[in-house]
Protein backbone atom coordinates (compact mmCIF):
# COMPACT_ATOMS: atom_id res chain seq x y z
CA UNK A 1 0.00 0.00 0.00
CA UNK A 2 1.08 3.44 -0.85
CA UNK A 3 -0.16 7.23 0.23
CA UNK A 4 -1.03 8.07 -3.16
CA UNK A 5 -4.90 6.98 -2.69
CA UNK A 6 -5.06 8.82 0.53
CA UNK A 7 -3.46 11.91 -1.19
CA UNK A 8 -5.99 11.78 -3.97
CA UNK A 9 -8.38 12.09 -1.45
CA UNK A 10 -7.21 15.24 0.43
CA UNK A 11 -9.18 17.91 -2.06
CA UNK A 12 -11.71 15.49 -0.92
CA UNK A 13 -11.73 15.89 3.06
CA UNK A 14 -11.04 19.26 2.45
CA UNK A 15 -14.56 20.14 0.21
CA UNK A 16 -16.58 18.05 3.68
CA UNK A 17 -14.24 20.00 5.85
CA UNK A 18 -12.45 17.06 7.00
CA UNK A 19 -9.25 19.01 6.13
CA UNK A 20 -8.03 22.28 6.65
CA UNK A 21 -5.78 23.83 4.10
CA UNK A 22 -2.38 24.82 6.02
CA UNK A 23 -0.72 28.06 3.98
CA UNK A 24 3.12 27.23 6.45
CA UNK A 25 3.06 23.93 7.64
CA UNK A 26 6.72 23.87 9.31
CA UNK A 27 5.80 24.69 12.65
CA UNK A 28 2.87 22.02 13.11
CA UNK A 29 5.36 19.20 11.10
CA UNK A 30 7.87 20.05 14.06
CA UNK A 31 5.48 19.43 16.40
CA UNK A 32 3.79 16.45 15.11
CA UNK A 33 7.59 15.01 14.15
CA UNK A 34 8.31 15.85 18.40
CA UNK A 35 4.95 14.14 19.50
CA UNK A 36 5.61 11.03 17.36
CA UNK A 37 9.27 10.33 18.89
CA UNK A 38 8.27 11.06 22.02
CA UNK A 39 5.50 8.08 21.56
CA UNK A 40 8.67 5.99 20.01
CA UNK A 41 10.04 6.06 23.59
CA UNK A 42 7.17 4.71 25.23
CA UNK A 43 5.88 1.16 25.50
CA UNK A 44 3.80 0.70 22.27
CA UNK A 45 0.43 -0.66 24.10
CA UNK A 46 -2.74 0.24 21.49
CA UNK A 47 -3.45 3.67 22.13
CA UNK A 48 -0.01 4.53 21.87
CA UNK A 49 0.06 2.89 18.51
CA UNK A 50 -3.16 4.48 17.43
CA UNK A 51 -1.97 7.91 18.24
CA UNK A 52 1.27 6.89 16.23
CA UNK A 53 -1.07 6.38 13.24
CA UNK A 54 -2.83 9.63 13.90
CA UNK A 55 0.77 11.47 13.55
CA UNK A 56 1.54 9.64 10.71
CA UNK A 57 -2.27 10.99 9.14
CA UNK A 58 -1.45 14.31 10.63
CA UNK A 59 1.97 14.56 9.06
CA UNK A 60 1.10 13.65 5.95
CA UNK A 61 -1.66 15.78 5.34
CA UNK A 62 0.70 18.80 6.70
CA UNK A 63 3.55 17.74 3.98
CA UNK A 64 0.67 18.49 1.43
CA UNK A 65 -1.22 21.68 2.80
CA UNK A 66 -3.39 20.68 5.01
CA UNK A 67 -4.24 20.03 8.19
CA UNK A 68 -6.62 17.97 10.39
CA UNK A 69 -8.97 19.90 12.51
CA UNK A 70 -8.93 20.08 16.26
CA UNK A 71 -12.95 19.27 15.84
CA UNK A 72 -13.60 16.06 15.32
CA UNK A 73 -10.12 14.91 14.46
CA UNK A 74 -11.16 10.96 14.42
CA UNK A 75 -14.04 11.37 11.79
CA UNK A 76 -10.96 12.65 9.54
CA UNK A 77 -9.15 9.51 11.04
CA UNK A 78 -11.56 7.01 10.36
CA UNK A 79 -12.24 8.81 6.72
CA UNK A 80 -8.35 8.36 5.91
CA UNK A 81 -8.08 4.93 7.34
CA UNK A 82 -10.84 3.66 5.24
CA UNK A 83 -8.80 4.36 2.07
CA UNK A 84 -6.54 1.48 3.15
CA UNK A 85 -8.89 -1.08 4.93
CA UNK A 86 -13.32 -2.50 5.13
CA UNK A 87 -15.33 0.89 7.02
CA UNK A 88 -15.94 -1.97 9.94
CA UNK A 89 -12.43 -3.03 10.64
CA UNK A 90 -11.58 1.12 11.32
CA UNK A 91 -14.59 1.55 13.05
CA UNK A 92 -13.69 -1.20 15.63
CA UNK A 93 -10.16 0.80 15.83
CA UNK A 94 -11.70 3.67 16.82
CA UNK A 95 -14.27 2.27 19.18
CA UNK A 96 -11.29 -0.09 21.01
CA UNK A 97 -9.63 3.00 21.22
CA UNK A 98 -12.64 4.63 23.03
CA UNK A 99 -13.28 1.85 25.77
CA UNK A 100 -9.46 1.65 26.40
CA UNK A 101 -9.15 5.15 26.73
CA UNK A 102 -12.31 5.38 28.83
CA UNK A 103 -12.50 1.98 30.99
CA UNK A 104 -8.76 1.97 31.89
CA UNK A 105 -9.11 0.91 35.14
CA UNK A 106 -10.24 -2.43 33.90
CA UNK A 107 -8.35 -5.25 32.38
CA UNK A 108 -9.11 -4.77 28.88
CA UNK A 109 -7.57 -6.17 26.23
CA UNK A 110 -8.00 -5.38 22.41
CA UNK A 111 -9.28 -7.97 19.94
CA UNK A 112 -6.31 -9.40 18.28
CA UNK A 113 -8.07 -8.85 14.75
CA UNK A 114 -8.64 -5.11 15.78
CA UNK A 115 -4.76 -5.02 16.48
CA UNK A 116 -3.64 -6.64 13.41
CA UNK A 117 -5.33 -3.78 11.75
CA UNK A 118 -4.14 -1.17 13.69
CA UNK A 119 -0.48 -2.57 12.70
CA UNK A 120 -1.57 -2.81 9.24
CA UNK A 121 -2.42 0.67 8.81
CA UNK A 122 0.80 1.31 10.94
CA UNK A 123 2.92 -0.27 8.10
CA UNK A 124 1.81 2.08 5.74
CA UNK A 125 3.92 4.87 7.25
CA UNK A 126 6.48 2.72 9.38
CA UNK A 127 7.58 -0.38 9.49
CA UNK A 128 9.14 0.08 12.84
CA UNK A 129 6.01 1.55 14.29
CA UNK A 130 4.07 -1.57 12.94
CA UNK A 131 6.37 -3.96 14.39
CA UNK A 132 6.41 -2.38 17.68
CA UNK A 133 2.86 -2.34 17.83
CA UNK A 134 2.74 -6.14 16.84
CA UNK A 135 5.38 -7.03 19.35
CA UNK A 136 3.51 -5.79 22.34
CA UNK A 137 0.55 -6.25 21.64
CA UNK A 138 -0.34 -9.80 19.21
Amino acid sequence: MNHAALIASFPTLRAQGRLLHCEDATAQIEQETRSLMRLRQRTADYLNGYDRLFRHYSLLALAHGYQIPSERPHQTFRLMSQIFVPADEVMAIIETRHRLKHERGSALKPESGVVHTLCQLLHVFDERDAQACGTHLL
